[in-house]
């Protein structure tokens, strides 16, 4: 009797810890979605400099279940025939275009680094989500992927790459400093 009373305890214990660690698990929903995160797509960008309507975009997104926390990523790589002198002005126009929308649905950057030529690392806080933005150095592709005639002697196929990677916290963020937007 001492034994079957024992396992009931022990058994008791076992579902309880069990309950209790998956009730801290958080699964993503679009409600653990910043806004940026769910609407973020950087087509009007890439229609300003894109030449003869050469362009593909490829895209992807997932997500993550942790314990307090749930993880989203999003991964942009288009592919585009632009104007030779333009690699700079692209590169510049998406992180502009980035940082204008997470102002604008009152995200706050905590930090900032990189350029136009080398890329960029932009780090930021919205609501209960803090995530980081990596938006790589262009990158020239030899021989145009983007059919025959593409190429010219005025302009050159190019390949970005944007990645978005965010948590969001159950409990809320832990608070961090906001630092200014160089613009």
């Amino acid at each position: 009797m001492r034994i079957v009373r024992w396992l009931l305890v022990v058994l008791a214990a076992v579902l309880a810890w069990m309950y209790v660690g998956q009730a801290r698990w958080v699964y993503p929903t679009a409600e653990t979605q910043s806004f940026f995160l769910k609407t973020y797509a950087p087509n009007q960008v890439l229609a300003r400099f894109v030449v003869a309507r050469h362009m593909q975009l490829g895209s992807g997104r997932g997500d993550g279940a942790g314990e307090g926390f749930v993880t989203h990523e999003a991964d942009f790589e288009p592919t585009l025939l632009i104007r030779t002198g333009d690699w700079v002005a692209l590169n510049q126009a998406l992180r502009d275009d980035i940082v204008g929308r997470l102002t604008v649905h009152e995200g706050d950057i905590v930090h900032e680094s990189g350029n136009a030529i080398d890329g960029f690392k932009i780090r930021y806080v919205m609501g209960k989500s803090e995530g980081t933005i990596t938006l790589e150095p262009l990158q020239s592709l030899a021989g145009s992927p983007l059919g025959p005639g593409a190429d010219g002697p005025e302009t050159a196929t190019v390949r970005a790459h944007i990645r978005i990677d965010e948590k969001w916290f159950k409990g809320g963020r832990k608070e961090t400093t906001k630092v200014a937007s160089r613009r």
